[in-house]
């Protein structure tokens, strides 16, 4: 079986640096991982990180970042970067859902990412947190709502 950490446990080490990030990857294999989830990236560019990740022996299994990436907008940009990072799939960690109108946008959004992804070979999760779980305002479990936009 190969395990990967989520970067975002790490951020105490990593601390919003660049530098940081790229100086913590060949301890996360040492200390046993196969890959990470990058929880940023801390205005390293892609061919560096990806170059990082080799050196390492290290593979990028995903993403944790906003959903203002996936918009249409930015997808290409997106895409662009997980692809140079080895990603087949992108993540997005948390969105608004405390509302019926921000779970709707946000069920919207996270779809139409998918579907933009799909035609290039590529898929978006949804990276969950907690709050997910809890009914919102209007007593709705988002999760649920997230499930039935997928």
């Amino acid at each position: 079986m190969k395990i990967a950490v989520q970067l975002y446990s790490l951020r105490d080490i990593i601390k919003d640096s660049g530098e940081n990030l790229l100086a913590i990857l060949p301890r996360v294999k040492e200390l046993g991982y196969d890959g990470v989830e990058f929880a940023g990236y801390f205005g390293v560019d892609a061919a560096t990180l990806r170059a990082a990740l080799d050196d390492a022996g290290l593979v990028a299994v995903g993403t944790h970042i906003g959903l203002e990436n996936y918009s249409p907008e930015n997808f290409d940009k997106t895409a662009e970067f997980c692809r140079t990072l080895g990603m087949k799939t992108m993540g997005m960690g948390g969105a608004a859902h405390d509302t019926p109108e921000d779970l709707r946008a946000t069920c919207a959004a996270i779809k139409a990412a998918d579907e933009r992804a799909e035609k290039i070979g590529m898929s978006v999760y949804y990276h969950n947190h907690c709050s997910e779980f809890e009914p919102n305002s209007e007593g709705v479990i988002p999760f649920d709502e997230l499930k039935k936009a997928g």
